[in-house]
């Protein structure tokens, strides 16, 4: 058992409880991480669910779409296609907006450096 002195007053026994207590924002962190861990395990158990062999799984992977993929939207939308199908649009649309907004930062950066070697040379 640790002591600990008072300010004013004589020692103070700190109990095992309050001992091995984390501080409040360790607390928090965790059961934020416990959440989120929670949250994947249900996304895996969900498209778990949706069998590759499945007729919607097998009409979008006909499309065009990556089996893992439809699996998912279709756990996602409760196998209904039409919806499957809007989910992959939308992730596929974002992924492009993403690759478009990189390639516009990249080339932003070479313009930059190519600005100041251009500088450093006069």
């Amino acid at each position: 058992m640790s002591i600990m002195r008072g300010r004013y007053s004589s020692p103070i026994r700190k109990t095992k409880k309050q001992k091995k207590q984390r501080p409040l924002r360790l607390r928090r962190r965790s059961k934020l991480s416990r959440r989120r861990r929670d949250i994947v395990q249900a996304e895996v158990d969900a498209i778990a669910g949706v069998s590759e062999d499945s007729e919607p799984c097998k009409q979008l992977v006909s499309e065009g779409y990556e089996p893992f993929l439809a699996r998912r939207a279709l756990a996602f939308s409760e196998n209904n296609v039409d919806n499957a199908r809007a989910i992959l649009i939308a992730d596929q649309e974002d992924q492009e907006a993403e690759e478009a907004e990189a390639a516009a930062a990249q080339a932003e950066i070479e313009a930059q450096q190519k600005e100041e070697g251009y500088r450093t040379s006069r």
